[in-house]
């Protein structure tokens, strides 16, 4: 019998999971700006479950992040967690854990474009770009990234 290796095997069942959700209508949501936080400052928290509808999610897919708009900086953390939107464990899936240092952010409407690398490039699967993007609209409530290769909207409140 061929081995698999835990890498290997949860890229793939992540980007199963993440074409589950990109086709996925429902996602729960979050975003605030930082109560007595500078103006320009933005904070967001962005979560759904994954896989998506009609499937019961047993992962949830975290987006969060802190960033000086004026300065063009800030760090945002995404992550898969066990467990479904809500009632996620303190469980973290190996391997899925990005954290990205913005180096750029910029305002059009109400359209907010970040632009960062990322820090551990030890954590990215074959093939997977250190830059990453992410555009988050205050019009339409969304926040799309790409993960695992895979563009995805997450809802946000």
């Amino acid at each position: 019998m061929q081995s698999i290796n835990r890498r290997k095997f949860l890229g793939i069942v992540g980007a199963g999971s993440a074409a589950a959700a990109a086709t996925a209508a429902s996602a729960v949501p979050g975003l605030s700006m930082l109560a007595g936080a500078p103006p320009g400052n933005l904070s967001f928290h962005a979560e759904t479950g994954l896989p998506g509808q009609p499937w019961p999610a047993y992962a949830t897919a975290v987006v969060e992040g802190s960033v000086d708009l004026k300065a063009g900086t800030g760090v945002v953390a995404t992550r898969l967690v066990a467990g479904h939107p809500g009632n996620q464990g303190d469980i973290g899936l190996p391997g899925t854990a990005r954290v990205v240092r913005i180096t750029r952010a910029s305002t059009t409407g109400s359209q907010v474009r970040l632009e960062g690398v990322v820090e551990d490039r030890s954590v990215l699967a074959k093939g997977e770009s250190p830059r990453k993007q992410f555009v988050l609209n205050r019009a339409t409530r969304q926040l799309r990234t790409v993960v695992a290769g895979t563009e995805v909207a997450l809802s946000l409140a």
